[in-house]
């Protein structure tokens, strides 16, 4: 039998931060990338992680590059703006007030500046880091580095307001805006840039981002970008080896290894996808385990790698489901331009009376997004863009049933008439 209880793979969930993960996973195969992209942070006040979706942007930052950070004495909290409490909205910039906070609890306030109370205005951040020394767990001063995840959102959610966030961010990028030093309340002080914004963002949405940089002429939050590429094979071979230590035959390892990583390369450029990738190394563990089996074995391997991979999970997911709450989700939770949507999760639950078990456990595909600071509105969405596809694909293959069952009904018709 495989002896670990925790399965070793993410699957098609994101890496967490290790601070806060329920479990102890391996994340593997990013280690340059993490050593690249915190030294990058460290350096400079804003940056820019992209690449293309699924890649591992969010993974990459929660469990490699914030470890990096805090060792050297900075605290990482991440944001998602495109997820609000739409019955009381904050302002973006109000989030990421509120985000600091929660995250870090002890700040001295110094009135070196007044208080600047307009969130509109360009100075609003600025004006919020400018009068705030922060302070970690231990009583050490530290730097909060702020990441902008999934940051296409925010640009379908309002770009007029995305882009006083950009002015904002851009203000504090000027270095020509820091303070002299002075003296307040008898103590020296000198204001420094006391903080670091990463905005991670998809690549085929970065021109949203170029858009309103260039109509705000921002051209300084260009700088400093990093494109997240796809795994090489040596370091998928990372992933796939590393977490799975001990849990294939030495004769079969590298015909396994070799035939994952082949099933995982992307049509056209050849390039390793890594959420079919994680994909793939979960689900073979679950068939190992389910069946009693000590290791993953080539035969396994073999009958898993017949279809769709993803496709096929999705069906396995919502087996037993009936085809009002298949066609609910597939309607529901992709938009016309096959992205990702959200839902309430009290519409979806009057929808999908048995959509829980879809939120949890094996069969997980959804997961929920708070839209308010105290956790008590959510919304309901896909846990990865790789499941657009197959929704789309279920979608079509309903249209052209009911088309053809309403042009049988019509024919009938015109020969009965």
């Amino acid at each position: 039998m495989i002896k670990s209880v925790m399965n070793p793979w993410a699957g098609l969930a994101s890496y967490e931060d290790p601070q806060n993960a329920e479990y102890d996973l391996k994340f593997c195969g990013r280690d340059y990338d993490s050593y690249d992209v915190a030294r990058l942070i460290m350096g400079n006040v804003f940056v820019t992680l992209y690449g293309k979706s699924g890649i591992g942007k969010t993974s990459l930052l929660n469990a490699g590059v914030f470890p990096e950070l805090r060792e050297e004495g900075f605290t990482p909290l991440s944001v998602r703006l495109g997820i609000r409490d739409e019955k009381n909205p904050k302002s973006f910039q109000r989030v990421v007030v509120d985000a600091v906070e929660q995250v870090i609890k002890k700040y001295d306030v110094i009135d070196v500046v007044s208080e600047q109370c307009d969130q509109t205005s360009k100075d609003f951040l600025w004006n919020y880091f400018a009068r705030r020394r922060f302070y970690d767990k231990n009583e050490e001063q530290t730097i909060p580095v702020i990441v902008l995840d999934q940051f296409e959102e925010v640009f379908r959610k309002d770009r007029d307001e995305a882009e006083i966030l950009l002015r904002q961010l851009d203000y504090l990028n000027d270095k020509d805006h820091a303070l002299d030093a002075c003296e307040v309340n008898g103590l020296a002080y000198r204001y420094e840039q006391n903080f670091r914004f990463t905005v991670s963002i998809r690549e085929d949405d970065l021109y949203r981002l170029e858009d309103s940089l260039d109509n705000c002429y921002l051209p300084a939050l260009k700088r400093n970008r990093y494109r997240l590429r796809s795994l090489s094979e040596e370091d998928a071979q990372k992933v796939i080896l590393i977490p799975g230590e001990g849990l294939f035959r030495p004769e079969e390892q590298d015909d396994i290894v070799k035939r994952v990583i082949e099933a995982t390369r992307q049509k056209g450029d050849d390039s390793i996808s890594t959420n079919l990738l994680s994909l793939i190394c979960n689900r073979l563990y679950n068939d190992c385990k389910n069946a009693g089996s000590e290791y993953i074995s080539g035969s396994f391997v073999e009958s898993f790698m017949k279809g769709n991979p993803i496709e096929r999970f999705y069906n396995e997911a919502t087996k037993g489901f009936s085809d009002k709450e298949k066609e609910y989700i597939e309607n529901h939770l992709v938009d016309s331009n096959g992205r990702r949507n959200s839902i309430t999760e009290s519409d979806f639950k009057i929808h999908v009376p048995e959509g829980q078990k879809l939120l949890e456990g094996d069969s997980r595909i959804l997961q929920r997004t708070s839209t308010s600071s105290d956790g008590a509105s959510y919304r309901i969405e896909l846990i990865h863009d790789s499941f657009c596809d197959p929704l789309l694909g279920q979608k079509e293959k309903r249209d052209r049933r009911k088309r053809r069952r309403h042009l049988i009904v019509m024919t009938c018709v015109a020969l009965i008439s």
